[in-house]
Protein backbone atom coordinates (compact mmCIF):
# COMPACT_ATOMS: atom_id res chain seq x y z
CA UNK A 1 0.00 0.00 0.00
CA UNK A 2 2.80 2.43 0.81
CA UNK A 3 4.35 2.03 -2.63
CA UNK A 4 1.08 2.95 -4.37
CA UNK A 5 0.71 6.02 -2.16
CA UNK A 6 4.22 7.15 -3.02
CA UNK A 7 3.51 6.49 -6.70
CA UNK A 8 0.36 8.63 -6.60
CA UNK A 9 2.23 11.39 -4.80
CA UNK A 10 5.01 11.35 -7.39
CA UNK A 11 2.51 11.31 -10.27
CA UNK A 12 0.65 14.19 -8.66
CA UNK A 13 3.92 16.09 -8.24
CA UNK A 14 4.83 15.53 -11.90
CA UNK A 15 1.42 16.73 -12.99
CA UNK A 16 1.64 19.74 -10.69
CA UNK A 17 4.93 20.75 -12.28
CA UNK A 18 3.54 20.35 -15.80
CA UNK A 19 0.28 22.12 -14.94
CA UNK A 20 2.04 25.00 -13.28
CA UNK A 21 3.44 26.03 -16.63
CA UNK A 22 0.20 25.35 -18.52
CA UNK A 23 -2.18 26.56 -15.81
CA UNK A 24 -4.35 23.51 -16.42
CA UNK A 25 -5.96 23.44 -12.99
CA UNK A 26 -8.95 21.34 -14.04
CA UNK A 27 -6.66 18.49 -15.03
CA UNK A 28 -4.75 18.78 -11.76
CA UNK A 29 -7.95 18.70 -9.72
CA UNK A 30 -9.16 15.65 -11.64
CA UNK A 31 -5.96 13.73 -10.87
CA UNK A 32 -6.20 14.49 -7.15
CA UNK A 33 -9.87 13.47 -7.11
CA UNK A 34 -9.03 10.20 -8.88
CA UNK A 35 -6.20 9.48 -6.43
CA UNK A 36 -8.53 10.20 -3.51
CA UNK A 37 -11.23 7.86 -4.83
CA UNK A 38 -8.69 5.10 -5.48
CA UNK A 39 -7.21 5.59 -2.01
CA UNK A 40 -10.65 5.43 -0.36
CA UNK A 41 -11.49 2.29 -2.34
CA UNK A 42 -8.24 0.66 -1.28
CA UNK A 43 -8.86 1.60 2.35
CA UNK A 44 -12.37 0.14 2.19
CA UNK A 45 -11.07 -3.08 0.62
CA UNK A 46 -8.44 -3.36 3.34
CA UNK A 47 -11.09 -2.90 6.04
CA UNK A 48 -13.39 -5.43 4.35
CA UNK A 49 -10.58 -7.97 4.11
CA UNK A 50 -9.79 -7.56 7.80
CA UNK A 51 -13.44 -8.19 8.66
CA UNK A 52 -13.46 -11.27 6.43
CA UNK A 53 -10.31 -12.62 8.08
CA UNK A 54 -11.99 -12.15 11.47
CA UNK A 55 -14.96 -14.24 10.23
CA UNK A 56 -17.21 -11.17 10.27
CA UNK A 57 -18.56 -11.62 6.75
CA UNK A 58 -21.99 -10.17 7.54
CA UNK A 59 -20.36 -7.04 8.99
CA UNK A 60 -18.26 -6.75 5.83
CA UNK A 61 -21.39 -6.96 3.66
CA UNK A 62 -23.12 -4.32 5.80
CA UNK A 63 -20.11 -2.01 5.63
CA UNK A 64 -19.85 -2.40 1.86
CA UNK A 65 -23.54 -1.55 1.46
CA UNK A 66 -23.21 1.46 3.75
CA UNK A 67 -20.15 2.88 2.02
CA UNK A 68 -21.10 2.16 -1.59
CA UNK A 69 -24.90 2.22 -1.61
CA UNK A 70 -24.89 -1.19 -3.32
CA UNK A 71 -27.73 -3.67 -3.09
CA UNK A 72 -27.53 -6.59 -0.69
CA UNK A 73 -26.86 -9.01 -3.54
CA UNK A 74 -24.17 -6.83 -5.11
CA UNK A 75 -22.43 -6.40 -1.76
CA UNK A 76 -22.63 -10.12 -1.01
CA UNK A 77 -21.16 -10.93 -4.43
CA UNK A 78 -18.37 -8.40 -3.91
CA UNK A 79 -17.48 -9.81 -0.49
CA UNK A 80 -17.60 -13.33 -1.93
CA UNK A 81 -15.15 -12.22 -4.61
CA UNK A 82 -12.79 -10.88 -1.92
CA UNK A 83 -13.12 -14.21 -0.12
CA UNK A 84 -12.17 -16.01 -3.32
CA UNK A 85 -15.54 -17.74 -3.71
Amino acid sequence: MKIKSVTYDYEAYQLLVSCASKLDLDKLIAVFQKATVESETQALDLHLRSLIQADRVIDAIKLHREKTGSSLLASKNYIDSLRGL
